[in-house]
């Protein structure tokens, strides 16, 4: 069974801040806000990728989806907007 998780951000805040998904579950950035973010994983000092994905553009009132691919916890933020930050983590499925 795959769910579906959405993350809203809007005035520059991730809600919710955390989600706890399974692995191939997917993953919903839907940006409110009257601009384009630009969300990066791991921290500024130490950007990162996941799953494959260095960066998820969401260009404003629009969404974008990733499928959670790999397992562990990580954090997000968006480049441009130190406020705009969150974290998820991924259990595999027999967790």
């Amino acid at each position: 069974n795959k769910n579906s998780h959405v993350i809203t951000i809007r005035n520059g805040v991730a809600d919710p801040s955390y989600v706890q998904a399974n692995l191939c579950d997917t993953l919903t950035f839907t940006n409110e806000d009257a601009y384009t973010r630009t969300l990066n994983f791991g921290d500024h000092m130490n950007p990162s990728s996941y799953g494959g994905e260095d960066e998820v553009v969401i260009d404003a009132s629009e969404s974008e989806t990733i499928t959670l691919n790999q397992v562990g916890t990580f954090n997000f933020f968006d480049h441009m907007d130190n406020a705009t930050t969150g974290s998820l983590n991924v259990l595999s499925r027999s967790e």
